[in-house]
């Protein structure tokens, strides 16, 4: 019975994360370290799960005796070993384009001000491990080798930040009230 629940919930979580590219996996029991032409990363993963090389690629498994925790974290467990094969193969980037008359963007020292028509400029230090390169005044390029770094985390905060201020002049970091601010007035992860 168990084997038909793991069957039917771990559909994503059983196809292997490839290791190509010159990426190359080292397993010590739930740590994972992976190493690429754009750096290196490691991770301790859940117990729950297993993780083996074989056949130039990761397979994810529910550890034995780990019931449904083990099969609701192997598609999670994959998901994850996923974006860090590709955060060392190639690498993430976002870009910030900033337009209109008197946007404008300058990166130096670690921090990033931005003139985007706020009676101040709002100035952001710049997590460890994200890189700015400044084609021109109005476009920046953020890479980095997580996800995370790039993604929901720094990026709403900006966005919230610069938003909050702008379009929201009675609320700091949420809606009046203390309420967090809704989709409409911010950009998701």
């Amino acid at each position: 019975m168990t084997e038909a629940v793991q069957q039917k919930l771990s559909r994503n979580g059983k196809r292997p994360v490839a290791l190509a590219g010159g990426v190359q996996a080292t397993i010590s029991g739930q740590q994972v370290s992976l190493k690429g032409p754009k750096g290196s990363i490691a991770r301790t993963f859940r117990p729950e799960v297993v993780i083996e090389q074989r056949e130039g690629a990761l397979h994810i498994a529910p550890a034995q005796g780990s019931g449904q925790a083990g099969t609701q974290h192997q598609g999670t467990t994959r998901a994850i070993l996923a974006n860090m094969v590709a955060g060392v193969q190639t690498g993430y980037k976002r870009s910030l384009d900033f337009r209109g008359v008197g946007y404008r963007a300058e990166f130096k020292d670690g921090k990033l001000k931005m003139s985007v028509g706020l009676s101040h400029q709002p100035v952001l230090d710049i997590p460890k491990g994200v890189s700015i390169t400044a084609s021109s005044a109005q476009r920046c390029r953020l890479n980095c080798l997580r996800v995370p770094s790039l993604g929901s985390m720094w990026l709403r905060e900006l966005m919230i930040g610069v938003l909050a201020s702008s379009m929201l002049p009675n609320c700091r970091r949420g809606a009046p009230g203390g309420a967090p601010l809704t989709a409409m007035s911010a950009p998701g992860p």
